[in-house]
């Protein structure tokens, strides 16, 4: 009888490059770093899934994927085969291009554990990253492929976080700002956030455990609140405003939300801009002589304790690094379940024929009751052979691919 042969699954292992080459994947990176804030303000959409259901007819692509947050835009596609799509026309900014399955995999890791954030180690990417897979799924923007990467990609991503110690680190925009306006001011000076955004409440949530007690916030949103004094929207716009230290703004806005007389009122030291779109105008804010931050420079801002950072990244690297593995291990038993499949669903239809025609013949003197658990006995005899035949070739196909 024909079963599962460790030819077969050994040439599907070899072809696996030629497999990865046929899902045409395509991948472009926008970072802050390589085209600034005011390059991320021409790339953030009014409507991002509708933006991404468009290129996805444009390009011809069967599933795909976006992201964006305060220090990156992320696309990733899989295209049909005969497409020779690979940059953008929607913008004039050059991405970084990735179309190999090995270096989308560590990308994707790195973004997951915030080794090339602005501030390293950011602890909301992951949640970020979570929000941006399930939107896309539940738009049906994403198959079974890409499925399978972010499903991997993510608990491989929050395994490394833990056991590297990440999680414990104080690696939040928000944590930076709260720890900044420690250095800087006292814990009575009141401080303004415009926006109840994820941002601006772990923002309220660190400037208290760092001892700051005169909080406010404005949002337009009434369904989002702080745990803090509210400021009513119509008073911040109409400059109705006492004074304030620090004002921080997060918001979702394209439009600048300070103006001349806002400043007049509130007589800022610092004006803190969490926002891509920015939320303020650079050149105003040093018009009142204010300490302005911005997304773009806010690692610039504070001291980071170098030397635990620096043991940090080679540990978490290190983890990546198998990590990745890991995943293009668990990719390539997915090339091989076909083959798998195919020769079970033979081995079975042999088992049947061998069955329907030689249980008559070479077992005539059987009552049927004994034919029939005869049967049973041996397909229960070829699932248990075929299951030793799965295991044993996975392992081999592991041991391949790391070989490779």
């Amino acid at each position: 009888m024909t079963i599962i042969n460790k030819l077969s699954l050994k040439i599907a292992i070899q072809n696996r490059a030629k497999k990865d080459s046929s899902l045409n994947l395509l991948q472009w990176s926008f970072h802050i770093r390589d085209i600034g804030i005011a390059g991320m303000n021409t790339l953030h959409f009014e409507d991002p899934i509708s933006h991404l259901k468009k290129l996805k007819i444009e390009l011809g692509a069967h599933e795909a994927w976006f992201l964006a947050t305060c220090n990156r835009i992320e696309y990733l596609f899989i295209l049909d085969k005969t497409s020779k799509v690979t940059h953008p026309t929607f913008t004039n900014l050059k991405p970084k291009i990735r179309i190999q399955l090995n270096s989308i995999v560590q990308h994707l890791l790195e973004v997951g554990c915030a080794t090339d954030s602005l501030v390293f180690g950011e602890n909301q990417i992951l949640g970020q990253l979570k929000r941006s897979y399930t939107s896309c799924l539940e738009s049906k923007l994403l198959g079974p492929k890409l499925s399978k990467l972010f499903n991997l990609v993510l608990k491989e991503s929050k395994s490394i976080r833990a056991e590297t110690g990440l999680n414990a680190l104080n690696t939040s925009v928000a944590g930076v700002v709260a720890k900044l306006l420690a250095q800087e001011l006292d814990s009575m000076d009141p401080i303004l956030l415009v926006g109840a955004g994820e941002t601006n409440q772990l923002l309220a949530q660190a400037a208290v455990k760092r001892g700051f007690k005169n909080i406010s916030y404005t949002t337009r949103s009434n369904l989002k609140k702080l745990d803090a004094k509210l400021i009513p929207w119509q008073s911040y716009l109409d400059a109705d405003l006492p004074q304030f230290t620090a004002v921080s703004f997060a918001t979702p806005s394209k439009t600048i939300l300070l103006n001349e007389v806002q400043m007049k009122k509130m007589k800022p030291k610092f004006v803190l801009d969490l926002s891509v779109p920015q939320n303020t105008d650079p050149k105003l804010v040093k018009k009142f002589k204010c300490k302005h931050i911005d997304i773009e420079n806010i690692q610039d801002s504070l001291s980071f304790e170098k030397d635990q950072v620096r043991v940090m990244k080679k540990s978490v690297q290190n983890k990546i690094k198998t990590a990745r593995q890991n995943i293009l291990n668990q990719i390539s038993i997915l090339d091989i379940n076909g083959v798998i499949e195919k020769n079970i669903l033979l081995s079975k239809m042999i088992h049947d024929t061998l069955i329907s025609q030689g249980l008559p013949t070479a077992f005539s003197n059987l009552t049927e009751e004994q034919k029939e658990a005869l049967s049973k006995w041996s397909k229960l005899l070829l699932n248990k052979i075929n299951h030793i035949h799965i295991e044993s070739l996975k392992n081999y196909a592991l041991t391949q691919n790391r070989d490779s």
